[in-house]
């Protein structure tokens, strides 16, 4: 009997990895690629000083709907952390039990692109990639979180 969220024998898992295909180890390598580029374009942008949409930045309208990917990001960053953490404990301390606990998914994959929108629209500022960081890793819907947890399950 599997005990949920255990580590598979090796056994187990060299055999869940011989049967991944090209296709599907394609599609891993392009997750992490996308994973890993969200927070360098932070970075680069706000953090680094290097803009590379210095004319998109400029404009009224790129800032305001920077500003709205930056509320939307913020918003599934909560999502997320509800639906992760902050759901299952209420379910706990209401019923002092978590096997009646179904759990709800949140916004996956979502809040990473609404993080990359509002680093390109926004224009630079230290203050506001430090806060699109913060979202990116506590967003627990987010690619990153993926890996996270395949790596938590040996997987």
């Amino acid at each position: 009997m599997a005990i949920a969220g255990a580590i598979p024998d090796p056994a187990t898992r060299a055999n869940f990895l011989s049967r991944l295909s090209f296709k599907d180890r394609l599609f891993e390598l392009l997750l992490a690629a996308i994973g890993i580029a969200i927070p360098i374009v932070v970075i680069s942008i706000h953090l680094a000083g290097v803009n590379l949409a210095a004319r998109l930045a400029s404009h009224f309208w790129s800032t305001a709907i920077g500003a709205l990917f930056l509320a939307l990001a913020a918003g599934t960053c909560y999502l997320n952390l509800y639906t992760s953490f902050i759901r299952p404990w209420l379910h706990l301390r209401k019923f002092g039990q978590i096997e009646s606990y179904r759990h709800v998914s949140g916004a996956p994959f979502v809040g990473g692109f609404f993080v990359f929108a509002a680093a390109v629209m926004l224009p630079p500022s230290w203050i506001i990639g430090t806060f699109l960081l913060l979202l990116y890793v506590f967003d627990t819907g987010g690619i990153h979180w993926l890996f996270y947890s395949l790596l938590r399950q040996g997987l």
